[in-house]
């Protein structure tokens, strides 16, 4: 099986990351443009740029892609938050490397769900 990145792959990948990364970045405090974003404000933008770029990343099956997004994204804040108490200063490539980590549960309930629609002939 080889593997090709397509457009949507690009652009699903940038839109998680950016909306995940902005988020937690202007959660933790870290963000001068937007201090202190409240949890639920993070979480709703984390939610969504999930599941949009999840949706593009991974469209067949698409609830597969959804799904996935909805898990990794999240999990990017948080795990982020955690990361980031009692820092007082973080590089973009710490937050990068520990959303990437992060969003392997996402990305693991994606392939699972993948499998099984197209197991079932979905």
């Amino acid at each position: 099986m080889q593997y090709y990145e397509t457009w949507n792959f690009k652009i699903g990948t940038t839109i998680i990351v950016l909306s995940c990364m902005f988020a937690s970045i202007g959660y933790c405090g870290f963000d001068a443009d937007a201090p202190f974003l409240s949890f639920g404000t993070a979480f709703l933008m984390a939610l969504v740029g999930g599941a949009i770029g999840g949706g593009l990343i991974c469209p067949n099956p698409l609830p597969a892609g959804i799904v996935g997004g909805l898990i990794a994204g999240p999990t990017g804040l948080i795990a982020v938050h955690f990361y980031t108490l009692d820092r007082a200063e973080i590089y973009t490539l710490e937050i990068g490397l520990v959303m990437c980590v992060a969003s392997l549960p996402g990305l693991s309930v994606g392939k699972l769900i993948q499998y099984v629609m197209q197991k079932q002939g979905h």
